[in-house]
């Protein structure tokens, strides 16, 4: 971490669509998707793997790029349906994925009172479209300040789907 740059204080460890507002996904890579299976049945939630980054960092003096407080999270779309997901791959495979954007395009409430979200991922190569009934992002480790975009395996350890939240500074 260089010198200059404070330490980044996280608000909370899980995040819900009533945060939708105050959160931005734009470059958080994603390293992995998942269907959640329990019993041979699908749960109907759709997660993502990803480095969501907290704060990006103005360029120091003497630097000319930016840095980030980036921490792995789990994204999970609760009861997903209208699955649509469209990743393009060139000629030597996928290419990273980054999210440029989380749009939340309609939300509905049926006759019981349960709300649906509709969302659209619009990705560095292609998108995710669904419809859940929100979603929850589980941080599972504090920030790490970092020159790149992304962490890396070791400092997000490794691919995971972990619900369990990080615990806060105090």
């Amino acid at each position: 971490m260089t010198p200059s740059v404070q330490q980044y204080n996280l608000e909370k460890s899980i995040w819900t669509e009533a945060d939708f507002k105050v959160m931005g996904w734009h470059d958080a890579a994603i390293h992995a998707i998942s269907f959640q299976w329990n019993n041979g049945e699908w749960t109907g939630d759709f997660l993502l793997d990803i480095d969501y980054i907290f704060k990006w960092v103005d360029p120091v003096k003497g630097k000319g790029h930016f840095s980030y407080w980036i921490a792995p999270c789990t994204l999970i779309f609760k009861k997903a349906f209208k699955l649509d997901v469209n990743i393009k791959t060139d000629l030597f495979g996928i290419d990273a994925q980054q999210i440029v954007e989380v749009v939340l395009a309609d939300t509905t409430q049926n006759q019981e009172g349960t709300i649906t979200y509709q969302w659209a991922i619009e990705l560095t190569a292609g998108h995710i479209k669904l419809t859940s009934e929100g979603f929850t992002q589980i941080v599972r480790q504090l920030p790490i300040h970092t020159d790149f975009l992304l962490l890396t395996q070791e400092q997000r350890g490794g691919v995971s789907f972990s619900e369990q939240p990080c615990k806060l500074d105090d």
